[in-house]
């Protein structure tokens, strides 16, 4: 559409330009302004066009950019993710929002109908077969050589659910429900590595390495407790844990302890500091593995694009705004005729 009125535009200027030039005897003002507003019309199709393509097919030098210089084109988008993913950037930012994050979620947490109090017990119930494996394993080395509790047992309990094949595709299923927030046109560039199973073995890589250093000394106490009525009350540990787990889900104290916790964060300089430093090293994990990631699908997703169906994608997002450049430079154009019409009659 605003093609078609830049188009108009131009042929109406040059008409009645045309017109008025065979009559003669015309106003100067009027032909200066209609002279002006077909130079600027013309010079501004002229760099319009030449952006996807050749100017009435003539291989003018810097034209049709966007097919000649394409490899180029995604090497500077690849440039553009790399800077705005800055890491320092982005941490600092992170650091900065932390305390009102945490106060906002203390407040919704405890609220029954609020979007992250849903969010949290859908999550928090996908952890139930966690809970109910991590419940087995310990509660089954326990019973055959019961050892002190340690950090590298409760590691080995969450990799060996981490590690469970299925879980790669339990990882991707949630990772792929996610990309429906990438914005179209970048989720079109990274299909090809859109892909469920390769995703979910990502995840659970980064999962088992970001609980790799897990420290569980601290909890010895309270997992010695927990362990020893597990033995004496459950006769299936795995199920009872999950069953278990599921209903304190449905009580509010466990909402209003996560709201205390996240509120007495707030307050603790030495458990901010801890809580940074983990969102940074997570941050540098993950950054390390998407930066290349999408700079990898830029360059696969740009490369299956024929001209014509690259053209075709830019101009789908990009033709609105680009034509308008020639329809200002129609309008502008004649008024700066106008003005310099005004001037040659005063002189």
């Amino acid at each position: 559409m605003h093609r078609v009125i830049a188009t108009a535009m131009l042929c109406l200027f040059a008409t009645v330009y045309s017109i008025l030039w065979m009559i003669g005897d015309v106003s100067v003002v009027l032909m200066r302004a209609l002279e002006a507003g077909l130079i600027g019309g013309i010079a501004d199709w002229f760099a319009v066009t030449a952006l996807t393509r050749h100017p009435l097919g003539i291989r003018v030098p810097h034209t049709a950019l966007l097919v000649t210089r394409k490899k180029d084109i995604v090497r500077s988008l690849s440039t553009l993710v790399d800077t705005l993913l800055d890491h320092q950037a982005i941490r600092a930012d992170i650091t900065a929002r932390l305390p009102g994050v945490l106060d906002a979620f203390a407040q919704a947490v405890t609220v029954p109908t609020s979007a992250v109090r849903v969010h949290v017990t859908d999550f928090l119930r996908t952890l139930a077969p966690a809970v109910g494996y991590a419940a087995q394993t310990v509660i089954t080395s326990w019973e055959k050589n019961p050892p002190p509790i340690d950090a590298g047992m409760i590691v080995r309990a969450i990799h060996g659910w981490i590690d469970q094949p299925e879980r790669a595709r339990l990882f991707g299923s949630w990772a792929m429900q996610m990309t429906v927030h990438i914005p179209p046109m970048l989720r079109m560039l990274l299909q090809p590595l859109l892909d469920e199973q390769k995703i979910g073995t990502w995840v659970q890589r980064m999962l088992r390495d970001a609980t790799s250093d897990t420290k569980a000394a601290s909890w010895e106490p309270h997992v010695h407790a927990c362990i020893a009525h597990l033995i004496a009350h459950m006769p299936d540990p795995a199920a009872r844990a999950a069953a278990a787990w599921n209903d304190a889900l449905e009580q509010q104290y466990v909402y209003d302890a996560l709201a205390h916790i996240a509120r007495t964060t707030i307050d603790n300089t030495h458990t901010m500091d801890k809580l940074n430093a983990f969102v940074d090293g997570l941050l540098a994990h993950i950054l390390a593995h998407v930066r290349p990631w999408i700079e990898r699908g830029f360059a696969q997703r740009a490369a299956q694009y024929p001209d014509k169906a690259w053209i075709a994608l830019v101009e789908q997002h990009i033709s609105r705004d680009i034509q308008w450049i020639r329809i200002n430079g129609t309008v502008c154009g004649a008024l700066l005729g106008t003005v310099f019409g005004v001037l040659e009659l005063l002189h």
